[in-house]
């Protein structure tokens, strides 16, 4: 049976070790609450649409999602997880266009994740209109919308029909509906119109700055290995690896074919040494005079038994 050198050993416990995570982690996570937030001419001639979603409390930190934004809209304006003080930092995120749609991909270090982008809108005459996609792609156990009434506006309707309307944030009214459960493979539509005589943008009329003035990058290093374990076990890896890869290495070398000759000389030069050391013996036959080695006991020449003193 061929002996499994270091490497090879560790490669075999790693693998075994890395399936049953592997497993896992192509299951989708579950999504307690999606939210889908409206604000129609915001801060710009157009619908500021935000996806703010609520992760399941079992979900296992880092997890992947990728999430789909309208491949017109191109770059999202902002991909975010939040930290349960409430704080969002920005995420690095990779983009890949699926025909009319593009998936948007990132890492959530946190159960809560905020994606946003613009979507553009008809802002000519007094009758605004514009319909919001949800393509589906992932179930979620509550799913409800937010849309922002522009200051000055009128007649505004959203179907499906809201259930209230609240005053919230920047005092601004918000039409809400709770729309239940939604399954993966479920497209759904949210359909807008309003009346506003002018191309006015609310943000010009409240004290507060722009949403994303909440959201930025993280400027410090957080306690890593106290809040994400991965990390943890990303670094118990690592040194295993360093440490197999020194194995491995010296393996190679104490096996290699220039060490292994080495190693044939010494022993033939320590052979040869041990011959020379057996024969410089002082030892002569008492009969014929003949010189004789250290270990023998008959004359070589004449076959007298040799007498030592």
């Amino acid at each position: 049976m061929r002996r499994l050198i270091p490497f090879q050993l560790f490669l075999v416990i790693l693998s075994a070790w890395m399936l049953p995570t592997a497993a896992t982690a192509q299951q989708d996570p579950v999504i307690e609450e999606l939210e889908i937030a409206l604000w129609p001419e915001f801060d710009r001639q157009a619908v500021l649409v935000i996806y703010r979603i609520q992760l399941a409390q079992e979900t296992q930190l880092p997890v992947s999602l990728s999430l789909p934004i309208p491949s017109a809209v191109g770059e999202p304006h902002a991909v975010a997880w939040k930290v349960e003080g409430g704080e969002l930092f920005l995420a690095d995120y990779t983009r890949q266009e699926e025909g009319e749609w593009a998936q948007i991909t990132f890492q959530a270090q946190g159960l809560a994740t905020q994606l946003e982008f613009y979507q553009e809108i008809d802002t000519t005459g007094a009758g605004k209109h514009f319909v919001f996609v949800w393509p589906g792609g992932y179930a979620a156990k509550n799913l409800h919308y937010d849309v922002q009434q522009p200051v000055g506006s009128s007649a505004m309707n959203v179907d499906p029909p809201s259930d209230s309307t609240t005053r919230g944030a920047f005092d601004l009214n918000y039409l809400h509906a709770d729309l239940g459960a939604l399954a993966a493979n479920t497209k759904f539509m949210i359909d807008v119109s309003y009346t506003k005589p002018n191309d006015a943008l609310s943000v010009d009329t409240v004290s507060t700055g722009p949403v994303l003035s909440s959201i930025r990058r993280e400027e410090s290093t957080p306690e890593v290995a106290q809040d994400f374990p991965w990390v943890q076990v990303g670094g118990l890896v690592g040194v295993l690896l360093l440490f197999s890869g020194f194995m491995f290495i010296r393996y190679r070398r104490n096996h290699s074919p220039t060490k292994m000759r080495s190693k044939a000389k010494r022993r033939a030069k320590k052979s040869k040494l041990n011959q020379q050391t057996i024969y410089n013996s002082l030892l002569f036959c008492q009969n014929c005079g003949t010189k004789a080695a250290t270990a023998d006991l008959f004359c070589r020449n004449c076959g007298t038994k040799l007498r030592r003193e």
